[in-house]
């Protein structure tokens, strides 16, 4: 009984596809769109936000310390930035590493070994560098950095260069944003468009069909 109703079901609906052939073709066409475009929505999402990822875990704030700076106050620092909630990660790099990496970097440059060689002195400064969990929390972090060298906590401190890596923040912030946004309205957009073909076309198989009904 069961398996009659089924086939029964099955015919009908190919008998009204084929009565309605161009509205059915059209239907589906609109619906196979709608899912298209839902999935290289979905697609392109991912794909920026992979790749704004990328781009988030090379960015950082850089906190350079005076020359005469003890490392425990250094170290100091560090262990207050780790206590933030905002704070990420935070990578102590010291003088002699600084020394060693800037050789590495400029030792095909026979003129910065020579006047390295002849300061004797090591020139550069210790480091920080600081990752936020988000690019919205960096103006937070620099903000925690500025008072504390404004009231003395962080004497040791001769600049942070957030001001200058500021507007990749914020176009990072701004992009992830606008994706947010244009994807809840796209879709929004689509379950309209697919709601609205789905409920015409049941409009018009039920007008078709009106006699037998």
């Amino acid at each position: 009984m069961i398996g009659t109703e089924i086939k029964r079901i099955i015919k009908n609906a190919f008998l009204n596809f084929w009565r309605n052939g161009w509205v059915s073709l059209a239907t589906v066409l609109v619906m196979v769109l709608a899912i298209f475009m839902a999935g290289s929505l979905i697609l392109f999402q991912v794909l920026l936000g992979s790749t704004l990822d990328q781009v988030k875990q090379k960015v950082d704030i850089s906190v350079y310390f005076k020359t005469d700076s003890e490392e425990s106050d250094i170290l100091s620092v560090k262990k207050k930035l780790e206590s933030k909630p905002e704070v990420a990660s935070v990578v102590y790099t010291s003088r002699d590493d600084v020394l060693k990496q800037f050789r590495e970097t400029h030792k095909n440059n026979a003129l910065i070994s020579s006047v390295l060689d002849e300061l004797g002195a090591n020139p550069l400064e210790a480091i920080l560098k600081v990752q936020a969990h988000d690019t919205a929390d960096y103006e937070l972090i620099n903000k925690f950095l500025e008072d504390g060298m404004e009231n003395g906590n962080f004497a040791a401190i001769d600049k942070v260069n957030y001001r200058q890596n500021k507007r990749v923040f914020d176009k990072i912030t701004s992009i992830l944003s606008a994706t947010k946004k244009v994807g809840v309205g796209v879709s929004v957009v689509l379950a309209g468009i697919a709601f609205l073909v789905a409920f015409n076309t049941i409009r018009l198989a039920i007008f078709t069909s009106r006699d037998e009904i």
